[in-house]
């Protein structure tokens, strides 16, 4: 049964992801930046508003990116795009690892919407939403994590992977995706993706294997770019 959509998701990010094969790298804690920093002068571009889609302080006193903020009205889109991190050359394997926190506070238990995704490839940047990114014409994977039932087949607290527009695999159940209800005291959840023409595609999250060394035919071309993105 399709609901109505209520609660929205904060979402926060710390990021390190390295291309292997001509070490392009991007690390960011954003330890360093000021809540309510937008531009992190390292080539990235933030989209969304700027009022919650910033550097935020947990409790803890660890900054974070913060996509999307709970409570907040439905329909909201962010994204981080990572700069080109091999210029003039294709990535032939990467690594990403980021931690991911997603919160909802409302207590009614209500799921919290929409959901989040990390995007390699040839992405359209203004197409970014809680399924990834669209393609300019060329491979684009992404890796979303569905926490809202929209109807038309979506598949509330799946983690899926999607290639070009395909789903190739997901862990299939409503307890897949941790959702906090307070920033005290919780520590945010590792994710790693890492992929290479050789050894194909692993992703894991919260320790559990989503898809483990299966080979995909993710061809990029110079220019590709990574990105994560998020909607209310």
């Amino acid at each position: 049964m399709l609901q109505q959509k209520k609660h929205a998701i904060s979402l926060c990010l710390s990021l390190h992801i390295f291309s292997l094969s001509y070490a392009g790298l991007y690390v960011q804690n954003f330890d360093s930046f000021t809540s309510g920093d937008t531009n992190f002068s390292d080539g990235s571009t933030l989209i969304g508003p700027t009022d919650q889609t910033n550097v935020f302080e947990l409790p803890s006193t660890d900054k974070v990116l913060r996509l999307t903020q709970d409570q907040t009205l439905p329909g909201i889109e962010a994204a981080l795009i990572l700069p080109d991190l091999d210029p003039g050359i294709a990535i032939t394997e990467f690594n990403a690892s980021f931690d991911l926190l997603i919160k909802n506070d409302a207590g009614d238990g209500d799921p919290a919407a929409d959901g989040f995704a990390f995007s390699f490839g040839d992405i359209d940047i203004n197409s970014g939403d809680e399924e990834g990114f669209g393609s300019n014409g060329g491979d684009v994977l992404n890796v979303n994590w569905d926490t809202f039932d929209n109807g038309g087949g979506d598949i509330f607290g799946r983690v899926a992977v999607n290639f070009n527009g395909s789903d190739l695999a997901g862990l299939d159940n409503t307890a897949a995706i941790i959702v906090e209800t307070s920033l005290t005291g919780v520590s945010p959840q590792s994710v790693s993706i890492i992929w290479s023409a050789v050894n194909g595609l692993s992703v894991t999250y919260a320790g559990i294997n989503v898809y483990s060394n299966d080979a995909i035919s993710l061809s990029p071309t110079a220019g590709n770019r990574f990105a994560f993105a998020a909607r209310t």
